[in-house]
């Protein structure tokens, strides 16, 4: 196996992230550059062209967690109260469709499978790497070692079904939305022109009418917006600790972006002020793969047989359930559908998915603002509903249900 230093590592990561995108580019995010990286860094592993470690050695896996709860809170300052609180709908829809991969996976999958299978791979299916390691953990302790491979080789590579499905159901929410924007574009814009120039006015009022008056334009720098950064992720640590671990640090993170933009302490924003929003998402995506590397060609033949059958049956579970809650809740099929797959990889792919697709159908930039607006929002916190949160309660249940 080739052995390669910290710079050597950096480059061969970057290369695979620039493939993926050429790919995504040329196909118009019809294969998302996630997908086409997930293939290459596999296929890397599985040959020892690439080393195992890749991502420890690259220096990226230390600044991984902290630069994705970071990414939150700047996620979190492009959101306003309103789309917070009107999001309830994805919330719900989300929470729909577990409900029927778990109820499908139960009942349809028990009769085809053993129910220890069923109960280990429901957890990791929902999303969590949390989950999945709890439910790897239970399967080890009852001498399940196949079970346990299964746990995480699901984990691994679910995102291999989410991410095409996801790039066409949102290719095609997309273009539903274009059609919607094209009779509504002059409305659109003069309201988010009486927003900006609200905006406007209020930076022009005195620093005692905001709660937090605006740091003094000299003192104003990377080095203090980063600070505003991280003092929220810390809070948001500190209250899931509070919490004792029942809300994640990262959906505290979405809040607090939120509220924390509105009050002043954050910019909207707020890391492209910081000038790092690039290097932080490259370090959240190269995180996403590392898991890659536990996953060998032995453990998918191990358990390939029931891997594809809880797949199917998973995600025709969260298909049936998302399409029916989103009919109820005036969603678009293709809307709950997309919201629904994020249980099969969460953030950050959500997140770029999204941004690629957006990308892919217009140059217009006010459309591109249009479909954000409508689309971006719903994706994050369909991926925090599924993967952050419910996937690992549902692993604490279900870890005691294991004969």
């Amino acid at each position: 196996m080739l052995s390669y230093d910290f710079i050597q590592c950096a480059v061969v990561i970057l290369i695979i992230f620039i493939i993926g995108e050429i790919v995504s580019t040329q196909t118009k995010a019809f294969v998302p550059s996630v997908f086409v990286a997930a293939v290459l860094f596999l296929l890397g592993f599985w040959s020892g062209a690439i080393p195992t470690d890749i991502i420890d050695v690259s220096g990226f896996s230390a600044l991984g967690i902290s630069a994705m709860l970071c990414i939150v809170v700047h996620m979190g300052t492009m959101l306003s109260p309103r789309e917070l609180l009107e999001n309830w709908k994805t919330v719900v829809i989300s929470l729909a469709s577990l409900c029927g991969l778990v109820g499908f996976l139960m009942i349809i999958g028990s009769n085809l499978l053993d129910w220890n299978t069923v109960i280990v791979s429901i957890p990791p299916l929902a999303g969590g790497m949390t989950a999945a390691i709890i439910m790897q953990g239970g399967a080890m302790e009852r001498g399940m070692e196949t079970l346990a491979v299964l746990a995480i080789v699901i984990y691994v590579v679910q995102g291999f079904v989410g991410y095409p499905l996801t790039a066409i159901m949102l290719k095609r929410e997309a273009r539903r939305l274009m059609k919607q924007f094209a009779g509504e574009r002059d409305s659109w814009i003069a309201a988010k022109g009486k927003g900006e120039d609200s905006k406007t006015e209020k930076s022009d009022t005195p620093a005692s009418k905001r709660l937090i008056p605006p740091v003094p334009k000299k003192f104003r720098s990377i080095y203090m917006a980063l600070f505003g950064v991280y003092l929220t992720v810390w809070i948001s640590a500190r209250l899931e600790m509070l919490t004792g671990g029942a809300v994640s640090r990262y959906v505290f993170c979405l809040v607090l972006g939120v509220i924390f933009c509105q009050i002043g302490l954050l910019e909207k924003n707020c890391l492209n002020e910081t000038q790092s929003y690039g290097i932080f998402q490259t370090t959240a995506m190269a995180m996403v793969f590392a898991g890659l590397s536990s996953a060998t060609p032995e453990m998918f033949k191990m358990i390939i047989g029931p891997l594809i059958a809880i797949l199917v049956i998973g995600v025709a579970g969260l298909f049936i359930f998302a399409v029916i809650a989103g009919k109820i809740l005036h969603f678009s099929w293709e809307m709950s559908f997309a919201v629904s797959l994020n249980a099969l990889y969460g953030f950050p792919p959500n997140m770029i998915i999204t941004n690629e697709v957006i990308n892919s159908v217009t140059e217009d930039q006010e459309i591109k603002d249009y479909l954000t607006e409508h689309m971006m929002s719903k994706m994050l916190i369909g991926g925090f509903t599924s993967v952050t949160v419910t996937s690992t309660l549902l692993a604490g249940v279900f870890i005691n249900l294991l004969r």
